[in-house]
């Protein structure tokens, strides 16, 4: 058991400059931080998490490094990350200054960008929480450790400025969701813009757009993020709410088990009808409404959707293409795999015939010749770019054709059909 400590008084040996004066509290957690977080018995996960976030949070308003909201000064935008905001509401509030007060969603959506969000390996906001955090407990964060304590914090903030915390028994499962959910490299771009949801899913269809059959390297998608970022809130952000739920949860008819949140909310930002989707359910949200499934309309309304139906889980999973459901299908396991292969041959000599263009650029016809890339100007960022966009396509077909070939030798199994017997 370790003993106590009592700290009588304390002396800055460094140069006393104003970075370097620490103050009481800076020196007791550096002391003792670490005790405390982990000892004999160990807190909870969810105060473990509270203090880390806390004291990431502390450490980036000293540093001015939080995430900024349009019209808001950096002081103001620190008080949203505590207790009475005078700044938040939990529903539509001007405030006396004109200013729209910040939403809940918005709320929710700073956590997960303080403690979610990256520009690169040298980030400073990832640095300066990796130090807090470290100061703390003597360990250095990973990027799924910050991850967690993101989705916790994101949670927490939400329901404090939605004034719905309590002590939910769905917590964990829906903060374990959501750590899975935000997961996606696309949400390191995530950011307050307060755009109108109508302008944000405009700006993230183009986005999209402007990402399909792009020979340069995938670009962020700041809008998408931000749209997919608020959407989270509504689906899991509400106690007792779960529209995303993780992978020990089987489909509806033995089917197997359901996709990962961060599979589906991929798939989501990656076609039209989930972007509408998800402006949908942040609008619903914001008017004190159930989420409604928007069926491929083209537009979210702000209203109560005539002859509409509610949207549950295994409707936002059927509108990101992973239903249970498989539709019209051949008429045997067999025939069904023999389909997917033939798209799969296809697509695959559709990428040989790219990647023989590719290869064109830095021929030479003889040691004196210069390279095409450097007579024709071609940049190597893009001939870079575009073979790693072969290999994750590929890698996305080849696991796609095992998850086919796994599901048909199942059907197969299951209907003694015993086509899948020979050799493919």
């Amino acid at each position: 058991m370790l003993r106590a400590q009592i700290i009588v008084g304390f002396s800055d040996f460094q140069e006393q400059t104003e970075a370097a004066n620490l103050t009481f509290d800076q020196v007791r957690r550096k002391l003792v931080g670490h005790i405390h977080i982990e000892p004999a018995k160990p807190f909870s996960l969810g105060t473990q998490y509270a203090l880390k976030a806390t004291a990431a949070i502390d450490a980036l308003a000293a540093s001015d490094d939080l995430p900024p909201i349009p019209e808001f000064s950096a002081t103001e935008v620190a008080t949203a990350f505590g207790l009475n905001s005078t700044f938040v509401a939990s529903s539509e509030t001007t405030l006396q200054d004109g200013r729209a007060a910040i939403r809940p969603d918005e709320v929710f959506l700073l956590g997960l960008a303080a403690l979610r969000s990256s520009t690169g390996r040298n980030d400073r906001r990832v640095r300066i929480t990796n130090a807090a955090v470290r100061d703390l407990t003597g360990q250095t964060p990973s990027r799924s450790d910050r991850t967690m304590l993101a989705a916790d914090l994101a949670l927490r903030l939400g329901e404090l400025a939605s004034g719905t915390q309590a002590d939910d028994p769905s917590f964990d499962s829906r903060r374990s969701a959501l750590d899975r959910a935000i997961r996606p490299r696309f949400l390191d771009s995530v950011q307050l813009s307060r755009e109108p949801i109508q302008d944000l899913l405009a700006l993230a269809h183009l986005e999209l757009s402007e990402s399909r059959d792009s020979l340069s390297e995938q670009k962020p998608r700041p809008f998408a993020a931000e749209l997919s970022a608020l959407a989270l809130f509504h689906l899991l952000g509400t106690p007792g709410r779960r529209l995303l739920e993780r992978a020990t949860k089987k489909e509806a008819g033995g089917a197997g088990y359901i996709s990962e949140p961060n599979v589906i909310v991929e798939a989501l930002i990656s076609s039209e009808a989930g972007l509408t989707q998800l402006a949908q359910v942040i609008l619903d949200g914001r008017g004190a409404r159930l989420p409604q499934n928007v069926k491929g309309a083209s537009d979210p309304v702000d209203a109560v959707i005539q002859s509409g139906e509610l949207l549950d889980a295994a409707g936002l999973r059927a509108v990101a293409g992973d239903s249970s459901d498989p539709g019209p299908l051949p008429e045997s396991p067999q025939s069904r795999l023999n389909s997917q292969i033939s798209v799969f041959r296809q697509e695959v000599n559709n990428l040989v015939e790219r990647v023989d263009v590719i290869g064109q650029i830095s021929v030479t016809n003889d040691e004196g010749s210069p390279a095409l890339i450097v007579s024709q100007g071609a940049p190597l960022a893009a001939e870079a770019g575009e073979l790693q966009k072969v290999v994750y396509r590929v890698q996305g077909w080849a696991q796609s054709l095992e998850d086919q070939i796994t599901r048909a030798r199942k059907l197969a199994l299951a209907s003694d059909n015993e086509a899948l017997d020979d050799p493919l």
